[in-house]
């Protein structure tokens, strides 16, 4: 999967762009800040990020090189996304090694591993007996009088329910297709609850 999405994120490679910067003033969360030479901020136009194509984030990785050159990579850090473009941070005196106003780059965006070690860590976090029991006895199923309302669900619908009832505090997934009467047999389950909670 993390290949994947590595794989994915190519797909949104930049090719021959101008980098606007250093900017004299930008706007980072609620506050405006001004030009601090020591902490240099750029402009990078991003195509279709409003759309989170690609899907960009504070903190994430952006490799920029001269157009034409395969042999230097230059490591930006963004640090904020605008509707259209991000704000990145270069090395120290990188405007001082290019110039900007007639330099042309190409970019590639890193797929960002932290998505990925958050996952790994819940799965270290958690009881797998529970989540992924082994065995589990499945106890028998409630028969209990229905709202007349729902008389007219299919047969698998009212299995469904009855099921439900059987195992309070389990959960359970109900998948099908659309139309098949997942959220039908939701209602039906609650229609139910006055009828169990009399039991």
């Amino acid at each position: 999967e993390e290949a994947q999405q590595r794989a994915n994120m190519r797909r949104y490679d930049l090719q021959h762009f101008q980098i606007e910067g250093p900017l004299q003033s930008y706007l980072h969360g609620r506050y405006t800040k001004q030009h601090d030479p020591r902490y240099a901020v750029f402009r990078v136009a991003v195509e279709g990020l409003e759309e989170r194509r690609p899907s960009v984030l504070r903190h994430d990785s952006l490799y920029v090189w001269r157009e034409g050159t395969e042999d230097w990579e230059y490591e930006a850090w963004v640090l904020s996304v605008e509707k259209d473009s991000v704000l990145v941070h270069f090395p120290p005196n990188f405007e001082k090694t290019h110039d900007l106003s007639s330099v042309f780059f190409n970019a590639r965006f890193a797929f960002p591993r932290i998505s990925m070690r958050k996952m790994h860590e819940a799965v270290d976090c958690i009881d797998l007996d529970v989540i992924m029991p082994s065995y589990c006895a499945v106890p028998p199923l409630r028969t209990i009088s229905l709202p007349a309302a729902c008389q007219r669900l299919t047969s698998l619908q009212k299995d469904i329910v009855m099921r439900i009832q059987s195992c309070p505090g389990v959960p359970i997934k109900i998948y099908g297709a659309f139309g098949t009467g997942k959220v039908s047999s939701c209602k039906l389950y609650l229609y139910t609850l006055p009828c169990l909670l009399a039991l």
